[in-house]
């Protein structure tokens, strides 16, 4: 099957014959235009992708980070009116729910990590100090 093809620059020196299977029906210039629009929808999903991280970059860097203090600073406190029996009380509050209690931080061995270097490397003092652990504890 022949089929002409132009060259849509407004010349008439592009002009040429193409043979084209039975079984594909398509052009070079509609092939062409499927890889050009599969190319622009790539790039339209990179781009927007690319502003979505920008985005939550820009979102995720802007924001101070979360304190719940009641007048964290010394200058709102005592600015203007001052601070209301009420804002005494919940920084009272706030203030004496800082302090840890004895058994605070709990320390849960399996919750840390360390590297296999270090794991491997620490095996020996670690069974040596198991094997210490009773006079070490009745003497402290």
């Amino acid at each position: 099957m022949q089929k002409t093809y132009h060259d849509f620059s407004g010349t008439d020196s592009g002009v040429g014959n193409i043979t084209v299977d039975k079984d594909d029906e398509r052009t070079f210039a509609e092939i062409d235009a499927e890889a050009l629009r599969e190319y622009n929808r790539k790039l339209e999903e990179q781009q927007l992708r690319e502003k979505k991280l920008m985005r939550q970059y820009e979102w995720r860097g802007k924001l101070p980070p979360f304190c719940i203090e009641p007048m964290p600073h010394e200058r709102q406190r005592l600015s203007g009116a001052g601070m209301t029996a009420e804002d005494r009380a919940l920084r009272r509050q706030w203030l004496k729910d800082q302090e840890l209690s004895p058994n605070e931080p709990v320390y849960v061995p399996d919750l840390i990590q360390k590297n296999p270097f270090r794991r491997f490397y620490g095996a020996p003092w670690n069974a040596l100090f198991e094997k210490l652990r009773p006079y070490l504890v009745s003497c402290y």
